[in-house]
């Protein structure tokens, strides 16, 4: 049995440091779509943003809706409208 030699294993990252990156890179994609378009339906947000799932889209922004960075509005009973917050956004 070979004797513990401290500091020559590699520590293990936390857990959802190796998300942080992507999830900052989808939320800024978010901001600047909306800092083109006034508002828009979150079906098209997606399309807009072809190289993420419609989940992570969602959860972005549900992420700066807390941040309150966005807006989000249900005009009707099927469809959600996001906007960007202008008083909280800069």
């Amino acid at each position: 049995m070979k004797a513990h030699t401290p500091g020559r294993r590699k520590p293990k990252e936390p857990r959802g440091i190796p998300e942080m990156p992507a999830r900052l890179s989808i939320e800024a994609a978010i901001l600047e779509v909306l800092q083109q378009q006034d508002r828009m339906r979150i079906e098209q947000l997606v399309r807009a943003l072809p190289g993420y799932t419609w989940r992570q889209v969602f959860n972005a922004v549900d992420v700066l809706r807390r941040d309150a960075a966005l807006t989000v509005t249900q005009p009707d009973q099927l469809s959600y409208r996001v906007s960007l917050n202008r008083a909280g956004h800069c």
